[in-house]
């Protein structure tokens, strides 16, 4: 991913014919960054098109309500035609916004949740399918605050939920992030389901912020056997997502993913399912996403400048049999 400002003489073109893009309402400051952004710097502002999810969530706090609303507002003060939608509606509200314009589509995924990023593979595929040019946003916030940020409640999203037909110990695939809660619980799932022959590899993002690997890296430490874990790429999408792919395709075990991590490594995942689904419908791969107990608090403040990168490129090189890891103009810096 590149810094908007350093893609904008690409990008603008784009804008000015209109484009439709895609936030969601958080808790977090960097869930207005990116339309902050456009309002500063978009040209033809009426030709864009603005959907919000808008998540559902009853494990929140009042005082994070308030803040979400706080955000909504400010976001409608910005973008008085924002169309407000749930997630279940968003694949048909977003088709009907597009509508016959050949207009690209910008999916800001900085306050989405994990579990809706998991169905993301399919939402870009039905995209590139009625060719539209699909570019991811993300927003990394200027500073994540010390401690535990949050806690799970020990229940789990997966996508698809196929494992009771599954016959054979999985190969687990374990992002983590900065809670080590969260990894402990999957490894007990895991080892709940399937108690024989079970098999972790760790994957750790890496990130242009050292810190931030650094800090998931030293709270999992205690959990890694010598040649257990590997690092993959957060920051640049189309570089994760081949590693992802050389990753499963390394045997012919059923698959579960488990990504911990930044939102950014969820989307690469996601798409990186979704092109193997592609390749080869038979095999057995599910993404687990464990939930949070309770939101009670803010886990950042600030934003730095919001990232993209173009992904539909690499579901449409897969659809025409070439390399999905490929260029594209908006991709590895």
């Amino acid at each position: 991913m590149r810094p908007l400002s350093s893609a904008s003489r690409l990008l603008l073109p784009l804008l000015r014919e209109g484009a439709t893009h895609v936030f969601a309402t958080g808790f977090e400051e960097r869930c207005l960054a990116y339309p902050r952004w456009l309002d500063e710097n978009c040209p033809n502002i009426g030709q864009q098109r603005f959907l919000c999810v808008e998540p559902k969530d009853r494990t929140v706090s009042t005082y994070l309500l308030d803040k979400q609303q706080d955000l909504r507002r400010q976001l409608e003060g910005l973008f008085a035609s924002t169309q407000f939608v749930q997630h279940a509606q968003l694949e048909s509200t977003l088709n009907a916004a597009i509508g016959q314009r050949a207009a690209p589509v910008f999916i800001d995924i900085s306050s989405l949740p994990r579990r809706y990023i998991s169905s993301l593979g399919d939402l870009t595929m039905s995209l590139v399918r009625n060719n539209r040019r699909v570019f991811l946003v993300y927003t990394y916030p200027r500073r994540y605050y010390a401690g535990p940020l949050q806690r799970p409640s020990g229940e789990f999203d997966t996508f698809p939920a196929e494992q009771d037909r599954w016959r054979g110990a999985p190969r687990l695939l374990l992002i983590p992030g900065f809670d080590v809660e969260y990894a402990n619980l999957i490894v007990c799932y895991a080892r709940a389901h399937w108690p024989d022959d079970l098999s972790i590899t760790w994957l750790f993002p890496f990130v242009r912020r050292y810190e931030l690997y650094e800090r998931a890296l030293e709270a999992h430490l205690h959990l890694l056997q010598p040649g257990s874990y590997r690092l993959i790429s957060q920051d640049v999408i189309g570089l994760c997502v081949r590693q992802l792919q050389t990753c499963i395709q390394e045997d012919q075990r059923p698959i579960v993913v488990c990504p911990l991590g930044a939102r950014l490594v969820c989307a690469s995942v996601s798409l990186a399912l979704r092109l193997l689904f592609a390749e080869q419908p038979a095999r057995h791969m599910m993404i687990v996403v464990p939930r949070t107990a309770r939101y009670d608090s803010l886990r950042s403040e600030g934003a730095e400048e919001p990232l993209v990168e173009e992904i539909g490129v690499y579901l449409a090189k897969s659809q025409e049999g070439g390399d999905a890891a490929g260029g594209t103009v908006l991709g590895q810096i």
